[in-house]
């Protein structure tokens, strides 16, 4: 799957503002103009959000098209870097590299380079979860998982006969309300009835 590289130009003095990167151009331009997705504060959204104010909005311009086989990191960092030396003002808050969203679905290429500086940057970082917190939750599940059985439960979504009775009695003379009925009945439809449930109507019945 091809990647666009792609610029994005103020309509008011046709400057390119912004360089993106993307393999689906259509919802990633549309993440750059529907409202609920501009409300960060970042230099980009604010140029966004004001082109919107004025009911305008960027023109898409592909710079390149990067092949599946090629780094399309340095392709978008080449594009930032070249503009910018150009005189465009980018709202980009980075040199550009970075994977988002928009690249869900396509394995990241990454440079060696990029790898060695990752490493060195993770070092000394303590893990979310240290590996005493891990086994003494690991332990917590485990014990669970043995009450459960011992009260003849075999998954986690299944009451005790106390909690059953408890349930029901909490239950007990509170009607259902008519969209409750009806959502029932519309579950129900179609599906043969069980034994209990079939004696329990002709026992009201007779």
């Amino acid at each position: 799957m091809s990647i666009f590289v792609y610029a994005l130009i103020d309509p008011r003095d046709g400057c390119i503002r912004y360089v993106g990167k993307t393999n689906n151009l259509q919802r990633r331009i549309w993440n750059h103009t529907v409202p609920s997705k501009l409300k960060g504060s970042c230099h980009r959204q604010n140029w966004l959000r004001q082109l919107r104010i004025e009911k305008l909005k960027p023109v898409v311009q592909i710079l390149e098209t990067v092949p599946e086989n090629k780094d399309w990191i340095e392709v978008e960092r080449k594009w930032i870097r070249e503009l910018r030396a150009k005189g465009y003002e980018l709202v980009n808050t980075t040199e550009g590299g970075e994977g988002g969203a928009t690249m869900t679905g396509r394995k990241r290429l990454v440079s060696a380079e990029t790898r060695a500086k990752i490493s060195a940057n993770r070092r000394g970082i303590t893990p979310a979860y240290s590996e005493k917190s891990l086994k003494a939750r690991a332990e917590e599940i485990r014990k669970a998982w043995v009450k459960r059985r011992e009260e003849g439960r075999t998954s986690w979504g299944h009451h005790s006969d106390a909690a059953k009775a408890a349930i029901s009695k909490a239950r007990k003379g509170k009607p259902n309300s008519a969209e409750t009925r009806k959502k029932m009945s519309i579950a129900k439809r179609g599906k043969p009835w069980s034994k209990a449930r079939r004696a329990v109507w002709e026992k009201r019945n007779v």
